[in-house]
């Protein structure tokens, strides 16, 4: 198995900042698509439906663990 390793001092500093500002877009608009989706698990309770509500908290909670990932791979990219 061949393994790479990515050298980011040898890209350009330009092209690491274009990178970095798409990174952080991205994250900003999932980051708005998490926050505009946090009322469904409290309108699947106030339906009583107890299996759908635990099912749509399980998934924040893996968004959330995705979301933190991010946002610490952009601040180690940001202190390059």
């Amino acid at each position: 198995m061949q393994v790479s390793t990515i050298n980011l001092s040898t890209q350009s500093k330009a092209a690491t900042t274009i990178d970095v500002d798409l990174l952080e877009q991205a994250f900003q608009a999932r980051l708005e698509a998490f926050a505009l989706n946090a009322h469904q698990p409290l309108d699947h309770y106030q339906e009583q439906d107890l299996p759908r509500t635990a099912e749509c908290l399980e998934m924040a909670l893996l968004e959330l663990r995705f979301l933190l990932n991010e946002i610490k791979l952009l601040g180690l990219l940001k202190a390059l």
